[in-house]
């Protein structure tokens, strides 16, 4: 017998410009709100006056792609959407498979996002990068790793 996952998989209705769509999530149902008056900061130890956006329990939603499968079949389903069952079984299947039609393929796909991050990560450490900045006092520097520009590059020619 399997155990439902922790994060249920939550359905809602989605408006962008005049296009409404069903989006699948897995809501996190611990979710607390960030710490007024303190600005996000995407990372650990952050400084005066800002919180870590990054940590879990201020997510409310998290991304369903890269869920294994096993782990979300006996997960409850939030149909906020008000789907008939056929759609939102579809709807569901369709958010898993987007990233490849099998498990497998998505596994493989993390994987190769995985191997990028980490190969950006170390560019970045070694200075191999572009770094644009922030406009103003808000904001962020804009890190783009060599490797990244390069793609860009034969992307445009």
């Amino acid at each position: 017998m399997t155990r439902a996952y922790k994060y249920p998989i939550f359905v809602k209705m989605t408006r962008q410009g005049d296009e409404s769509y069903p989006d699948v999530s897995l809501l996190n149902t611990k979710a607390v709100p960030p710490p007024k008056g303190k600005r996000p900061w995407g990372g650990k130890n952050p400084p005066k006056g800002h919180y870590n956006c990054n940590l879990e329990k201020y997510s409310a939603c998290f991304a369903f792609g890269y869920t294994g499968w096993i782990r979300i079949i006996d997960t409850p389903v939030i149909n906020r959407a008000r789907l008939k069952n056929y759609e939102l079984l579809a709807v569901i299947l369709w958010e898993l498979t987007f990233n490849g039609w099998s498990e497998e393929q998505c596994n493989d796909s993390v994987q190769l996002l995985q191997q990028k991050l980490d190969e950006a990560k170390r560019e970045i450490k070694s200075g191999k990068c572009a770094v644009l900045p922030k406009k103003g006092n808000k904001g962020f520097d804009i890190v783009i790793p060599n490797s990244v520009r390069d793609r860009l590059k034969t992307l445009e020619s």
